[in-house]
């Protein structure tokens, strides 16, 4: 959360990661389930849930990287709705 430490609100902070290590040309490759973890952290330390976004959505052609990226944040929003914006 060194963004936040740096003053930007929480609300206008998304993690964003490409899907696969080939689309990965200037920044770092994460898998999945750490993405996942990392706003899960977020959410329990910090109260975050701004959003998560992956590029080159077709890349994951079955779904399988933004179902597992998504898990928390949809079982945060579906007891918070009231926090969520879709």
């Amino acid at each position: 959360m060194e963004l936040y430490a740096r003053g930007i609100p929480l609300n206008k902070i998304v993690i964003g990661k490409p899907v696969l290590t080939s689309d990965a040309s200037n920044t770092g490759w994460v898998a999945a389930s750490d993405l996942n973890a990392m706003f899960k952290q977020g959410q329990t330390q910090y109260g975050w849930y701004a959003g998560l976004m992956v590029w080159q959505y077709p890349s994951d052609a079955t779904g399988s990287f933004v179902s597992t990226v998504t898990t928390d944040l949809i079982n945060y929003c579906t007891a918070n709705p009231n926090k969520c914006v879709v």
